[in-house]
């Protein structure tokens, strides 16, 4: 699985990013090699994130990045396991 990490209007740490990618892996088992996630971050009075994985796509919103990345990776979860469960 390849992650894209984006920060759209502030700039993302390369420690942000490594917390991110590492919250980001408990998807992997969803995906193939070949699928793409692609994660946008945003911040103006909190943070923004968008994530896209396999026609998923899930928005959080949080005054932390933590608790936004948490809310992503939990709502991406579930969509993604009711898909699997339906193939």
């Amino acid at each position: 699985m390849e992650v894209t990490i984006t920060g759209l209007h502030v700039d993302l740490s390369a420690e942000a990013k490594a917390i991110i990618e590492s919250k980001l892996s408990k998807l992997a088992h969803y995906a193939s090699i070949n699928d793409r996630l692609t994660v946008t971050v945003a911040f103006e009075q909190t943070y923004q994130i968008k994530g896209h994985l396999m026609s998923c796509h899930a928005t959080s919103e949080a005054d932390d990045l933590q608790t936004a990345i948490d809310r992503l990776v939990e709502k991406l979860n579930h969509q993604l396991s009711r898909k699997k469960s339906k193939t």
